[in-house]
């Protein structure tokens, strides 16, 4: 065990390396209007540090969000990702889970990896990301549609986060909002010509004993809510060399929270759940056409109620090794293959592994179409899962792009759906089949311009066999297979900027319903027909604020009954202010969450609080950075962004993320 846990620090996973610092020149150019220069002396520049990412050009629509220009969308990566089109963010009240789907899935069939390790629970297949802050994340990427990657459970798309790397220097926050909420993170940051290591650790905390209306009680008492509090620490290293392509990261994150009934119910007010997740990965780029990776990750899962003596643990350690290619011939090859071993009160030792192999190829017809084909096999202990993916990119005028993709998928039961008991009143299935996606197909166009861009995209997926879970007539759950699952839809998302200003914006119509074996229909719960957000901002390197505007129209609450839930409207404004204290860098943050005050209600039964507010401050040395050989006297100050590109302006669309540099830094 010792033997393999050393090795997991040396070799690869998921975080590509940094390009080694050149040496400050000496700027010789002539000042110009708006440029700094200091009098009697040379002006000393440093080269751009750039992370050297390989994109690749798919047939998916693929949307990213990087820190810079996330930074004023919030606080949790759940605020982050819920303004893109198509992605529905479903948490159980304020402080509660987070689970996200894509063009009106099921959480299960989004896979969800945080730098390559996926998060999902090995036995249910879900993924929680409640526990995970945005201000550990220094990017996020979600791609639409079946295919799209290699490994298990993206039949629906993907969300590929990255940890983020910590900034020579030192920082510290502090954060306070309403309902108790306080946190206090701490970053440090150290580069040299041998490599550069970065450490990031936070810790939070919030009692969320709000006041609420309880609209199911005669005359809608005033109630406050009960064992919603909830407390989180998180630590992150990233470490990599110079002299080699090699980088290594690990995390520890730990929850312990109330699990809090619906409105009435105090079934729940002693539930406690408590999880802990501790993961290590390294990367080694194998010349410029290859990349190896390795990782384990261990998660503990504790459930705890005092009144009914309820104590459930559950254990999983797992071991990744995944690596991709690119061969002479033009194929572009990623595999990956997985061992678990699970054990619980629920469920005895089991080990089980997992593997897959994706092989894409991209070919221009005519210069002007890009043909691109992939094919991924799954295999697990249950069976094995075949994805086929055809799609063309069309770029018929300057800045307009066409793109039309099909694609085939399978997902096989997880192994809580075959096998294990996970809680009282639950049942598995061992004779359930598996998903097959017969049908995953979207249309689009995009206008990509200097000031801004434009994307709709019609989508359209037909799943038979969906396994949905489903109660008995005396309230047992178990999962079974039904009929047929429908999805399909509108994506609409744009962007303009004009200098600091920007506006942008997204909206999504879609129907996903499930069709019974009697032929009856009802909606898949909590997909609303219609979502989108509007968001206003203007923002520079020293100051920001921005305005938002979330609607969510419709959702069912069953798949069983008819009721519907109300639909809701937010507004959240956020702003940050940059200055100089005592000789360092200083940073107010303020937000108004909900500014309107209205009662909502995300999940039936669990309120949301009302209006909210965040304020954050942070201090950081990162100003008083000194060049190699370069006196106390001769410290350098951050240099202004830009003036041809607006400081946090969104790369939107279907393009991939272009590598950004960090700002030159002078005298």
């Amino acid at each position: 065990m010792k033997v393999r846990l050393g090795a997991l620090f040396l070799l690869a996973a998921m975080a590509p390396p940094l390009r080694a610092q050149q040496a400050a020149k000496v700027d010789t150019t002539e000042a110009k209007p708006g440029r700094a220069v200091t009098a009697g002396g040379p002006v000393f520049r440093l080269p751009e540090l750039r992370a050297v990412v390989r994109h690749r050009q798919g047939a998916h629509v693929s949307r990213s969000l990087d820190r810079i220009e996330a930074r004023l969308r919030g606080e949790t990566v759940g605020e982050w990702l819920r303004g893109l089109p198509g992605l529905v963010v479903t948490t159980r009240g304020v402080g509660g889970s987070e689970s996200v789907s894509i063009r009106g899935s099921r959480s299960q069939d989004v896979r969800v990896t945080l730098d390559g390790i996926p998060l999902a629970d090995p036995l249910t297949g879900a993924t929680d990301l409640s526990g995970i802050p945005a201000s550990s994340i220094q990017s996020a990427a979600v791609t639409s549609g079946a295919g799209s990657v290699v490994g298990w459970g993206g039949t629906a798309g993907s969300v590929a986060l990255r940890s983020r790397d910590p900034e020579p220097g030192v920082r510290v926050r502090g954060l306070a909002g309403s309902y108790g909420q306080l946190g206090t993170e701490l970053e440090a940051g150290w580069r040299s010509q041998v490599g550069a290591v970065g450490l990031f650790a936070r810790s939070a905390g919030s009692r969320n004993d709000y006041l609420f209306r309880n609209r199911i009680m005669p005359g809608n008492p005033l109630e406050r809510r009960a064992n919603a509090d909830g407390s989180s620490w998180n630590i992150l290293a990233r470490a990599s060399l110079a002299a080699a392509p090699v980088s290594v990261v690990a995390r520890a994150d730990g929850l312990e929270r109330g699990a809090p009934g619906g409105m009435g119910n105090h079934v729940w007010d002693e539930a406690r759940w408590k999880e802990r997740h501790t993961s290590v990965a390294a990367s080694w780029r194998v010349g410029s056409n290859g990349q190896l990776g390795l990782s384990w990750a261990r998660r503990s899962t504790r459930f705890r109620d005092r009144r009914f003596d309820t104590d459930d643990v559950l254990d999983a350690e797992e071991v990744l090794l995944a690596g991709e290619v690119t061969l002479p011939s033009g194929f572009e090859l990623d595999w990956e293959g997985s061992w678990a071993n699970v054990s619980g009160d629920q469920v005895g030792p089991t080990r089980r592994w997992r593997g897959g192999l994706r092989a894409a190829r991209s070919d221009e017809l005519g210069g002007e179409v890009t043909l691109l084909s992939s094919l991924s096999l799954d295999g697990a202990r249950e069976g094995l899962a075949l994805s086929p993916s055809l799609g063309a990119r069309w770029v018929f005028r300057r800045g307009w792009e066409a793109r039309v993709r099909g694609s085939q998928a399978r997902r096989l039961p997880t192994f809580a759906d075959l096998f294990v008991r996970p809680g009282a009143g639950v049942r598995p299935n061992a004779d359930l089949r598996p998903e097959r996606v017969v049908l995953d197909l979207d249309l689009g166009v995009s206008r990509e311009g200097r000031s801004g861009s434009v994307t709709a995209t019609l989508f359209r997926r037909k799943t038979l066999d969906p396994i949905i879970w489903l109660p008995s007539v005396v309230a047992i759950w178990s999962p079974r297979n039904l009929g047929q699952l429908d999805a399909m839809g509108l994506e609409v998302a744009g962007a303009w900027h004009a200098g600091a200003w920007r506006v942008d914006g997204s909206a999504t119509w879609q129907s996903s319903h499930v069709t019974f074996d009697n032929g009856a229909q009802n909606s898949l719960p909590y997909q609303p027909a219609l979502a989108g957000t509007l968001a206003i901002g203007h923002e520079t390197e020293r100051r920001g604020v921005r305005g938002e505007v979330e609607l969510a129209g419709r959702r069912a609450t069953s798949i069983l009954g008819p009721h519907d839930l109300n639909p809701y409207g937010l507004l959240n404004i956020r702003a940050r202010q940059t200055f100089h204290l005592v000789g360092y860098s200083a940073e107010v943050q303020f937000g108004i969450l909900n500014a309107l005050g209205a009662p909502y209600e995300r999940i039936e039964l669990f309120p949301e609080p009302g209006r909210r507010f965040e304020l954050g401050v942070s201090l950081s040395t990162r100003g008083q950075k000194r060049l190699p050989g370069v006196g106390r006297d001769q410290s350098f100050p951050v240099a202004a962004p830009d003036q041809n590109r607006p400081a946090g302006a969104a790369e939107s669309g279907n393009t991939p993320t272009r590598d950004r540099g960090l700002y030159n830094r002078r005298r």
